[in-house]
């Protein structure tokens, strides 16, 4: 078995900004997984938390409240070329809508086209 060096990008949208942010990034890497494109992965909409601060700007909420909003988990897969990788969270983060979102970046090996392997 092959393993193919991967990227996994990890972050959390209002249900509303889910599409955009992808758009965004499919601009700068197809989201390639063996012959499909356009392969992402996404929660059901959930709740996330946070207490603003002093000194941000928040799209909700006010600074000095704790905060309850709906956010969707998005995930997908990029290869592992940093410059690559570079290009797609910053795609990312210019099409999200908050100040400060949480992307998550994970180092991991993809099974990409395992199964046509196994089945030829």
């Amino acid at each position: 078995m092959q393993l193919t060096p991967a990227y996994r990008v990890i972050t959390f949208v209002p249900p509303e900004s889910v599409e955009g942010v992808l758009r965004a990034v499919k601009v700068v890497d197809p989201l390639r997984y063996g012959d499909y494109a356009e392969v992402s992965w996404r929660s059901a909409p959930g709740t996330e938390r946070f207490l603003t601060e002093e000194g941000a700007h928040p799209t909700l909420g006010a600074v000095g409240r704790l905060t309850d909003g709906p956010s969707v988990r998005i995930e997908f897969s990029v290869p592992r070329q940093h410059d690559l990788l570079e290009a797609v969270v910053t795609a990312l983060l210019r099409a999200h809508p908050w100040e400060e979102p949480v992307v998550l970046v994970h180092e991991v090996q993809d099974a990409r086209g395992i199964k046509k392997l196994l089945n030829a």
